[in-house]
């Protein structure tokens, strides 16, 4: 607008300027101070004031000011009441000129406070969003370790659980509803051979063949909730018969169907229980023997003193007076008795009564020896007595039905001179050479071999002052032999190659245990087909001392 229409050049410039500069001010009041400043040299302006949206206050300011001496602008921007301008004017109808100019100023004002506003606003929105997202990203960083530490604490717990269950000596096996496996632990893998991701899923007679007899017990547990047993299950395997126990428990969690198999080896437990029995009856049969033995002892012991009296009367003093008192009583001639004795060779007849008495006696005593030691008993003894007096032990076995006689053996003894005494336990020494002999024994009589023999050497290997001096028994028998494939497991409990019913395998495995573990010794084996067999026993001579200076080639077959 020109000056020419009325209008100050300089002050519309001045509102101009303004409109430029009040968006650079920092806040609302310095806005406003400026802008009532400089609006104050409008023509017909005495004074601008501004209040903030107050009308309390701005009433207060007008009240004694008449309509026609003031204007008022109100800055707001549609419901937003940012400020009032307040002019005290001087010449109405000059300010009137400029007020649609201060009208459009005081718009700009209200949108410049309103963009203000809504920027602050949005900043404060967007810090509050920024404080709430930080505070949810660590809620979010706090959760996701938590459940890190959950996943890893759950990954310990399972492996865990899962070296417990794999070091359990016990097959663990569980199935579910439909006997399809879901836990196969690593005994289960030795048993059958099938590592345990190729278990899973698969039925469990299809993994493991033996189980599918027990497949019906398992859905029994299931159903009714209750746990199964089978006790000493037998199987048969590469080494012969074996028994195991199966344990079935059913799963008890609510919406789960399914069991837990515990599968025991109890074979070495069974062969235990049935050598105990055995044990036992040996014992017993001890026992039975040495009463025997002493049942003997009486009626012998007065047939030998019979035997000396009825020799001393008619041999060794027939001339006696009692008997010829009683020859002349009876009308008989003492030279004619003499005659008639040699001619029926009753004199011979009454020392083979009395060899065979002592013959008797001695086995007799031997018997009561073996069956009355201590088996705990260490003593000094010379193994050749042990030796001779097992021989004569067995030599009294014979069998009827197999008409099996140890006497038909040619039984060659080779003992070295001067062999030292050895504490050692000498009944179970004897029990041991009593099993060694009686096995040879039996294989040369079922194989009948032509002129059986047996050879029993007797040696000492070292000095027998040194520490480690051992006493080397051999049992050399002219059978048939053993093979290489049997030689390895001749000391296993329960072995036999004999028929079912013939023995229990079990002489051999205690004449080992005997020799190896109650006296620290060795014992092995040499055998070839075809030419004969060869048991070696080593001895040490002091019990206290062990055998670490055995050569190791004379390490016994189960090492």
């Amino acid at each position: 607008m020109s000056v020419e229409d009325g209008l100050s050049a300089k002050a519309i410039g001045q509102i101009a300027l303004m409109q430029g500069v009040v968006a650079q001010l920092p806040d609302q009041v310095s806005v406003l101070s400026f802008v009532a400043k400089g609006l104050s040299d409008i023509p017909g302006v005495k004074k601008v004031e501004y209040v903030l949206f107050n009308n309390e206050e701005t009433s207060s300011l007008l009240k004694d000011q008449p309509e026609d001496q003031r204007h008022i602008f109100p800055i707001e921007y549609k419901q937003s009441k940012y400020a009032s301008l307040i002019f005290h004017l001087s010449e109405r109808s000059k300010f009137d000129q400029y007020a649609p100019y201060i009208g459009n100023f005081t718009n700009v004002l209200a949108v410049l406070f309103e963009e203000r506003r809504q920027r602050k606003s949005n900043e404060a929105l967007l810090e509050n969003l920024e404080e709430l997202v930080d505070e949810r990203t660590k809620e979010l960083k706090e959760e996701i370790a938590e459940r890190k530490n959950a996943e890893a604490e759950l990954e310990r717990t399972r492996d865990y659980i899962s070296n417990v269950i794999d070091s359990m000596p016990s097959a663990l096996i569980s199935v579910n509803e439909n006997l399809e496996v879901t836990q196969w632990n690593l005994k289960a893998e030795e048993m059958t051979g099938v590592p345990a991701p190729d278990a899973f899923g698969m039925r469990l007679d299809d993994v493991f063949p033996r189980m599918e007899k027990d497949l019906s017990l398992i859905l029994d547990s299931i159903k009714n909730k209750e746990i199964q047993f089978e006790r000493k299950k037998e199987y048969e395997a590469e080494s012969g018969t074996c028994y195991e126990d199966v344990t079935i428990y059913p799963l008890v969690a609510i919406g789960i169907q399914g069991a837990v198999l515990r599968i025991d080896d109890v074979t070495s437990k069974v062969r235990m229980e049935e050598m105990l029995v055995q044990s036992e009856k040996m014992l017993s049969i001890g026992g039975l023997a040495a009463g025997m033995a002493h049942e003997i002892n009486n009626p012998l012991a007065g047939m030998m003193q019979t035997a000396d009296v009825i020799e001393n009367r008619l041999v060794d003093n027939i001339d006696m007076p009692a008997n010829k008192r009683a020859a002349e009583e009876v009308g008989v001639d003492m030279d004619a008795i003499v005659s008639f004795m040699s001619a029926r060779g009753i004199p011979r007849m009454i020392h083979a009564i009395k060899e065979s008495g002592v013959r008797v006696a001695s086995i007799v005593n031997n018997m009561l020896h073996f069956a009355q030691q201590s088996d705990h008993e260490i003593n000094i003894s010379k193994i050749v007595d042990i030796i001779d007096n097992t021989i004569d032990l067995v030599s009294t076995d014979y069998n009827l039905k197999k008409q099996y006689d140890f006497k038909k053996i040619n039984v060659i003894r080779q003992f070295q001179e001067d062999l030292p005494d050895i504490e050692c336990q000498s009944s179970k020494i004897q029990q041991a050479l009593l099993n060694l002999l009686s096995n040879s024994a039996q294989v040369l009589q079922q194989t009948k071999v032509d002129n059986p023999k047996i050879i029993i050497r007797a040696l000492i290997e070292g000095k027998a002052e040194d520490k480690g001096a051992m006493i080397r028994i051999e049992i050399e028998d002219n059978g048939p032999g053993i093979s290489s494939k049997l030689v390895s497991r001749l000391f296993e409990p329960f072995y036999t190659t004999k028929p079912t019913g013939a023995g229990r395998g079990l002489g051999l495995s205690v004449a080992y245990f005997i020799i190896t573990e109650s006296h620290k010794g060795k014992m092995w084996v040499e055998s070839d087909e075809g030419v004969g067999t060869k048991f070696v026993i080593c001895l040490p001579v002091q019990q206290t001392l062990g055998v670490e200076n055995i050569e190791s080639k004379h390490n016994s077959v189960n090492e």
